[in-house]
């Protein structure tokens, strides 16, 4: 709660503004330096803040990545245990959906998704 003594504000406030800063909803009625921006300190607390966007979006992102992976990974054994998704398609490590080629050979083609009984083909 680096903004409650900067700022002089409660704890309230500074979270309010580090979750409104950071899940980039910026309302701008909580804005660290607003109050003395003419003086160079005022101008100092906008860069760090800045600075703290920056990096708060980006870790936010990554924690959301994660997250993403996670649930892909569970829906997939999901799919795999009620037998939506054939398990053979989820044996090798996950590489985008690509197979490995022989070394100088041309990349293979995709291979097709296989759901329930039909197969759908990615090329097409």
């Amino acid at each position: 709660m680096l903004y409650g003594v900067l700022e002089d504000w409660d704890w309230l406030t500074s979270g309010y503004c580090c979750f409104v800063t950071i899940s980039t909803i910026g309302f701008g009625d909580v804005v660290p330096g607003s109050r003395n921006f003419d003086t160079t300190v005022g101008q100092l607390k906008m860069v760090v803040a800045a600075v703290y966007m920056l990096f708060g979006m980006a870790l936010l992102s990554m924690a959301f990545n994660l997250i993403q992976e996670e649930m892909v990974g569970k829906f997939k054994w999901l799919g795999i245990k009620l037998g939506i998704i054939r398990k053979d398609e989820f044996d090798d490590e996950y590489d985008g959906g690509r197979r490995a080629s022989a070394p100088g050979g041309p990349p293979p083609a995709p291979a097709p998704l296989q759901y329930f009984s039909q197969a759908h083909d990615k090329t097409q």
